[in-house]
């Protein structure tokens, strides 16, 4: 009986690093492919630019925030959620930030269409 709870007493703090260490790298399921949240996020901060530029009240601006996520069939819970992947891995954080950089230089030449949100 003592060698099952001396050995209960390893194997315990055993499986609970695993397990907790397992559950760190899982992928929410709501989460917003990367390719997609790219767009998206691009979007947003040409949204947000624009608000600021015009002085738009914070109502009007979450109003344009709106539009944009109906525009891409978000919630705001999955984008609160894919950010947040994002900034807790912040190699994964830079990749994606370039990407949105490099889109956003995309869309300020003149043959390039504007964004989405120009269309709301």
């Amino acid at each position: 009986m003592g060698k099952i709870f001396s050995l209960m007493r390893i194997l315990l703090p055993i499986f609970f690093i695993l397990f907790s260490s397992c559950s760190q790298y899982e992928t929410p399921h709501n989460i917003i492919p990367e390719d997609r949240f790219v767009e998206y996020y691009s979007d947003l901060l040409v949204v947000r630019q624009e608000g600021i530029m015009a002085s738009i009240d914070s109502i009007g601006m979450q109003t344009r925030v709106d539009s944009l996520n109906r525009a891409y069939g978000v919630s705001p819970d999955q984008v609160k959620t894919t950010l947040q992947l994002y900034k807790n891995n912040f190699p994964r954080w830079r990749s994606f930030y370039e990407r949105v950089m490099k889109r956003l230089e995309t869309l300020q030449r003149p043959d390039t269409a504007k964004p989405s949100v120009s269309k709301m």
